[in-house]
């Protein structure tokens, strides 16, 4: 289960950011599903600008996008067919004063597939008139010609795959960001944006069909992005090179098994995966690579397992119970200040866990973070810089308390609760929605938990099933009862 299966395409986004180490399915489910604090308050500024406040103005701002994006669709569809002809010695002279009618000849003979045609139809345009169009802006210029042309030949293992819509996978993907950060923001209600979603996730799933052919549409888009901004192709710069050398190693992870999408084949991915891999190899350092891949450290390993063990768990049992009271924002939302860490936060939490030495037993799975304590399937440890580490079973119950509303750093409203029977505390930070409520951040801190009041008995529901989630999952088979202490791999 996810929050919503469409932002699993959003996974591509972190690209830049990962490590070349195996991916724990924490890390790759949060690289998706997750919402950072900093990107709200980015989109939200570009939304003020742009006077969108509502699901009118947001679904026309979406459509503006992707009437830009039509016309320069094409221009990848051009250029490399224009390449496979071998035509060179024309491409030099190619100019609109000599060769237009010979262009709108290669472009009249391309075929253009339904959901091609489905995407300029939405955007009330004609295909083939749209890559005329985008085309004739390029060919004036000599030196872009011949910089398009050297591009189609280094990338060509790339462009096999998909070349009809690389140029605006990024622009895509960016309309599911700002989708989602307007639900964030407060701007669209749930169903608007459950709407929304599966209009702009279900055209990405329609027109590329396939993770592989999804992931190297998006590479070639930023190639170029990175490419043309250094007006530099044959030496790759170093931005671009990271690029592709970390998505080779993505093509190690089985996000297939992690990030499923409506209409897209667990079996078809993998196979379209390993395609998009042996089309990078000739672009990357491939066998040191492969070396990087098949000698990680074996304790790195041994966590990767256990977080994504906890992480299955997690999903099973939390998630259904968070999605039924509605409270998947304050496990959504992740900031580098934030004091509770779920494991669905992903990096950040697999930073913070192994950052802290708890003599964990073998099969003891962490599923949440504290500042100064951390929740496992055996109980809650508490630690700290200036305390003796201690550790306190699950009971049969507990309680959850609440307290008022306070600020903490950088102007995040938190939401203290105490567990009387583990003497812990925990803030959860209030999502950013409510920052953007200008009735609710008058309210006195009495008023905004009476407000609060939903969210809250949801947030009590959830952490109180603790021990009953535990005790089910064990006799499920999911967890088994901790055994020897592991200081190799827990630790």
């Amino acid at each position: 289960m996810s929050l919503n299966s469409y932002l699993n395409l959003r996974f591509v986004n972190v690209f830049h950011s990962l490590l070349p180490t195996k991916l724990c399915a924490a890390e790759i489910f949060s690289a998706a599903q997750g919402r950072q604090t900093e990107a709200l308050a980015y989109t939200g500024r570009l939304f003020m600008q742009e006077h969108v406040d509502n699901y009118e103005k947001l679904n026309e701002y979406l459509i503006s996008n992707r009437d830009v994006n039509a016309w320069k669709l094409g221009v990848f569809k051009f250029f490399y067919s224009y390449y496979k002809l071998g035509t060179e010695g024309l491409i030099k002279d190619l100019s609109l004063r000599h060769d237009s009618d010979n262009m709108e000849k290669i472009i009249d003979s391309l075929h253009f597939d339904d959901a091609l045609n489905d995407f300029y139809q939405e955007c009330g345009h004609d295909p083939y008139f749209a890559t005329k169009y985008s085309v004739s802006k390029i060919i004036c210029d000599e030196k872009r010609i011949n910089w398009m042309n050297t591009f189609c030949a280094k990338f060509a293992p790339m462009l096999d795959i998909a070349y009809d819509t690389g140029i605006i996978t990024k622009d895509l993907v960016n309309q599911l960001d700002l989708v989602e950060s307007a639900f964030g923001l407060g701007i669209i209600s749930q169903n608007e944006r459950n709407e929304l979603l599966e209009k702009c996730g279900g055209r990405i799933v329609k027109m590329y069909g396939s993770w592989g052919k999804f992931i190297a549409s998006y590479l070639l888009a930023c190639i170029y992005d990175i490419c043309l901004s250094s007006a530099e192709v044959r030496y790759l710069p170093r931005a671009a090179q990271q690029l592709l050398d970390i998505t080779y190693l993505v093509c190690y992870n089985d996000i297939q098994k992690f990030l499923l999408l409506p209409g897209w084949d667990e079996a078809r991915d993998e196979a379209s995966l390993k395609e998009l891999q042996e089309a990078l190899r000739p672009l990357v350092n491939a066998p040191k690579l492969d070396h990087i891949w098949q000698n990680q450290d074996s304790k790195n390993l041994g966590r990767v397992e256990l977080l994504t063990k906890s992480f299955l768990f997690y999903k099973q049992y939390f998630l259904p119970l968070i999605h039924r009271f509605e409270v998947e924002e304050y496990f959504q939302e992740y900031s580098k200040v934030d004091e509770f860490i779920p494991i669905s936060s992903g990096s950040d939490f697999r930073i913070y866990f192994e950052a802290i030495h708890l003599p964990l037993k073998a099969g003891e799975l962490p599923f949440f973070i504290m500042k100064y304590a951390m929740f496992t399937t055996r109980g809650v440890w508490s630690f700290g810089p200036y305390m003796e580490t201690n550790f306190k079973e699950w009971p049969d119950s507990i309680s959850f308390e609440e307290s008022l509303p306070i600020h903490s750093d950088y102007g995040k409203l938190i939401l203290p609760f105490f567990i009387p029977e583990m003497d812990c505390d925990l803030n959860i930070r209030i999502p950013t929605s409510y920052n953007c409520q200008k009735d609710f951040m008058k309210k006195n801190p009495f008023e905004q938990l009476i407000a609060l009041g939903k969210d809250v008995s949801g947030l009590k529901s959830v952490f109180m099933s603790i021990p009953k989630v535990i005790k089910q999952a064990r006799k499920d088979g999911m967890i088994v009862e901790p055994s020897e202490y592991s200081s190799d791999i827990y630790n």
